[in-house]
């Protein structure tokens, strides 16, 4: 969990900081002229880790959703594979005595 939040917050901060370049680099260049280089190329590599840190936040997101709600199939797997809905202390039953847990 620490590392998916760190990874979300610096996103975050990057993200704030291309925003805010992009913004000085187009309020300080005249709209009949060309950006220089320099310029343009630190624009290119500050967005290029957005897109970097979104791809990272999104495969951590993924599977902090996967950790937290395992899929229908795990969990039938788990309850005996009836499908139906048992009560909680006979899930745990199943769980304990499956694992080899008293």
């Amino acid at each position: 969990m620490d590392e998916s939040a760190l990874t979300l917050l610096t996103a975050g901060l990057v993200a704030g900081a291309d925003a805010i370049w992009v913004t000085v680099v187009s309020a300080a260049n005249a709209p009949d002229t060309p950006v220089s280089v320099w310029p343009t190329a630190i624009t290119v590599g500050l967005s290029a880790l957005v897109a970097a840190y979104f791809l990272l936040a999104v495969r951590r997101l993924h599977v902090l959703y996967v950790d937290t709600f395992p899929p229908f199939w795990k969990v039938q797997q788990l309850a005996g594979g009836l499908g139906t809905a048992i009560e909680m202390e006979e899930a745990a039953r199943r769980v304990s005595t499956r694992t080899g847990h008293q």
